[in-house]
């Protein structure tokens, strides 16, 4: 049996890709902004956020082949899903307060009320678990092993 941090980060990630593949069919062809052409940056960013996500899934991945440091793996594949998700500018910028406050506001639009619980709330718990059993993983003593 592998660990359970290897497998609760694995299946988040696997819901991030879900996620992504979900937000590449909704986005048109092209794509204006106040009569601008954004097309060309809108593709970037969903290849930059294609890119994280294949990262992520690979350490996983290798973390399940890698038994010594596997939980090392496990570690810094949800820190890139963490690191990723602090809007870090914008609190820097505006302020923590006004940082909540707006990420609030936007949660609570009715029409992406699910879509930001699962992205800003259920994901970062799922990867923070996945890190503390990792670390709870880490310092619990082995068994020695049978011949």
């Amino acid at each position: 049996m592998k660990s359970y941090s290897r497998v609760v980060c694995l299946v988040a990630w696997c819901v991030v890709a879900l996620g992504q593949v979900a937000i590449f069919v909704q986005v048109p062809a092209h794509v204006v902004v106040f009569g601008v052409d954004v097309t060309r940056e809108t593709k970037l960013n969903e290849l930059h956020q294609t890119l994280w996500i294949a990262m992520g899934i690979a350490l996983v991945l290798w973390s399940l082949w890698v038994s010594r440091w596997g939980t090392l793996l496990v570690v810094l594949s949800s820190a890139i899903y963490l690191v990723n998700w602090l809007p870090l500018h914008s609190i820097v910028t505006n302020g923590l307060g006004a940082t909540a406050r707006m990420t609030w506001i936007v949660g609570s639009t009715p029409g992406i009320r699910l879509t930001y619980l699962l992205w800003n709330v259920l994901l970062p718990i799922a990867f923070a678990v996945a890190v503390v059993l990792s670390l709870w993983e880490m310092k619990r003593p082995r068994a020695p092993a049978r011949d």
